[in-house]
């Protein structure tokens, strides 16, 4: 009630007083600012593709973290490591951050591990059947320094050449079994001789295909070769 009163007050005393000369109205506040309403990220699009498919579910199934879930889904693809839970439990799941790469049976994607701030870029191969399985699944921690693009770089004909003399050096001076070792340098130069390795510009497939010819040749399993983006001491 005193407040109100005192405004009463104070006007009167207003129109009691000398007036004073008239003056412009004052311009009109400008307006506020319109602020734009926080937008949520933008969640990367899965592409509706065999591999695509193959990768929304793996992920629902690990992310999970339901232990007979995954060993149930692990069981249904038939590899078990897929969905292994102590990965699942060091890494806490892993947000989709973004898709490198898509065709139809494949895809190439980068993650963050949601127990920590690491990043990893992941490689995922379907079978083109029905039902549809994942013929292959690769993360690999991108290291400091790095990025996803370093994860799998672009090769030439040089580089080709050079990888191929290097695994038949190695191969002769390393496997146990030289004449495998010696089967296995000439399956890689009549491959190279026919052109086989011409239209491959990136280097996990390289890799893959690699490892693919050795392993017809040597039946053995523990043979792999891998690209590795640091430079190995």
């Amino acid at each position: 009630m005193s407040r109100s009163l005192l405004v009463v007050v104070l006007a009167f005393g207003v129109s009691c007083a000398a007036k004073p000369p008239a003056q412009p109205p004052a311009a009109p506040p400008p307006p506020a600012p319109v602020q734009a309403a926080p937008q949520a990220p933008t969640q990367p699009v899965i592409p509706d593709t065999p591999a695509g498919t193959a990768l929304r579910a793996w992920l629902d199934v690990f992310n999970s973290g339901d232990e007979a879930r995954m060993q149930a889904y692990g069981a249904q693809q038939g590899k078990p490591a897929f969905v292994d839970p102590g990965f699942r439990n060091a890494t806490g799941g892993f947000e989709l951050l973004g898709i490198e790469k898509s065709d139809r049976l494949q895809v190439q994607f980068v993650v963050k591990e949601k127990a920590s701030p690491t990043q990893a870029v992941g490689w995922l191969k379907v079978s083109d059947g029905d039902p549809t399985k994942i013929d292959s699944l690769q993360i690999l921690a991108i290291p400091a320094g790095l990025t996803a693009a370093d994860m799998d770089r672009t090769l030439d004909a040089a580089t080709r050449t050079r990888v191929i003399d290097a695994i038949v050096a190695k191969l002769t001076e390393l496997y146990v079994f030289p004449d495998v070792a010696k089967k296995m340098e000439q399956a890689l130069r009549e491959h190279q001789k026919q052109g086989a390795y011409d239209a491959i510009a990136q280097s996990r497939a390289f890799a893959e295909l690699l490892t693919e010819q050795l392993r017809e040749v040597s039946h053995d399993k523990h043979l792999r070769i891998e690209f590795v983006p640091e430079g190995v001491p």
